[in-house]
């Protein structure tokens, strides 16, 4: 059945802000989320496992638990320490160079652009001004015609002129908004980027070691508990 445009629902604002408070969050959270998740769901599979025995099962369940709490562990710290380094120079680097340097380039080449379009109108009118008996009536309106295009190319890069000028009154004043979202981004890509050394260097070794120095006393007690506790 065909929706018509006055049948459309579209989300509250409550809902909208949550969506767009869950969108800010860091990637550390989001692995402290995932790791919570992982914890809830994972360990009941395990134990559910009917094709294996109990012995097997619950030392699986033990092993899941254990990689699951290593594994988020390590996650949560390195993206943090990523996280911490990559804002606090980030910001250093966008305020000292990425701000001014965009700046000035734009400002500069728009102004230039306009300026020069600028000359163009007046060297016509200069033309049509002292030479328009010379000139043929083809010649009159291709100048105008080309007076017009440089109107409407002047008149668009002003408009961009002013909008440029205004963000960076924006940028100037301090807006927090533009600042933070970008150390935001960059900060979490940093971080995002940085787990993948982390993981072969430091999550497995600490893994391999935890399991390696855990498991084998955790499976003793198990198969001591279901011999009933004769070992």
């Amino acid at each position: 059945m065909k929706i018509l445009p006055n049948e459309v629902k579209y989300l509250s604002k409550d809902v909208t802000d949550k969506i767009g408070k869950w969108s800010t969050l860091n990637c550390d959270t989001q692995r402290l989320i995932m790791g919570v998740a992982a914890l809830s769901t994972q360990p009941l599979i395990d134990y559910n496992n009917k094709n294996v025995d109990k012995t097997t099962r619950n030392y699986s369940v033990a092993r899941t638990i254990l990689k699951i709490i290593v594994g988020t562990t390590v996650g949560v710290i390195v993206r943090r320490a990523a996280l911490k380094w990559a804002k606090g120079n980030g910001k250093k680097f966008l305020l000292k160079n990425i701000i001014p340097n965009t700046k000035s380039y734009y400002e500069d080449i728009y102004a230039i652009k306009n300026q020069n379009e600028l000359e163009k109108i007046a060297k016509i009118d200069e033309i049509l001004k002292t030479r328009v008996n010379k000139l043929s009536q083809n010649k009159i309106d291709k100048l105008n015609q080309k007076k017009q295009k440089a109107i409407d190319t002047q008149l668009k890069l002003e408009e961009k002129l002013k909008k440029i000028i205004v963000t960076i009154k924006n940028i100037d004043e301090g807006e927090k908004g533009f600042v933070e979202q970008y150390i935001h981004a960059a900060s979490n890509i940093v971080a995002t980027i940085a787990v993948i050394p982390s993981t072969l260097f430091l999550d497995a070794p600490i893994m391999s070691l935890a399991i390696n120095k855990l498991m084998p006393p955790i499976k003793h007690y198990l198969e001591k508990k279901e011999n009933g506790g004769n070992q």
